[in-house]
């Protein structure tokens, strides 16, 4: 019986051998000078996976930042002004002066895809971005 549990052990591990470098692969994000490149002077658009509205963020080349919800009023949070920096971790922080919270995102690089990341969670794609 013994002989049997082991072929079935063999045989399981095989089938998940075409699997081991994708399980073992580690997100990588982009380096602090990447995304410094680009975030500097750059606007980045996505849909906020929160409300579904068209974000756009306009990252100046001094810190500055901007951003618009194209789903939220006017004077609750469609417009807001505050200043962005690359942290420690090659995550770009954004910190607002009102209505929207402070955030530190990572950035992926899939292929032709930007993927962004909450700090809070490097596990899981938070949504796709452009850079215009």
């Amino acid at each position: 019986m013994k002989l049997l549990s082991i072929k079935h052990f063999i045989i399981f591990a095989w089938t998940l051998l075409p699997l081991a470098p994708a399980l073992a692969q580690d997100l990588v994000f982009l380096s602090s000078p990447e995304l410094s490149a680009l975030a500097t002077g750059k606007k980045w658009t996505y849909v906020s996976p929160v409300n579904g509205g068209k974000v756009q963020l306009d990252l100046g080349a001094g810190g500055s930042a901007s951003g618009t919800n194209d789903l939220l009023e006017r004077g609750f949070g469609r417009d807001v002004e505050g200043t962005w920096t690359v942290n420690d971790q090659a995550q770009l922080c954004l910190k607002w002066r009102r209505h929207w919270p402070d955030s530190c995102l990572a950035v992926q690089k899939d292929g032709e895809k930007l993927k962004l990341f909450r700090a809070t969670d490097l596990k899981t794609v938070y949504t796709e971005m452009t850079v215009l």
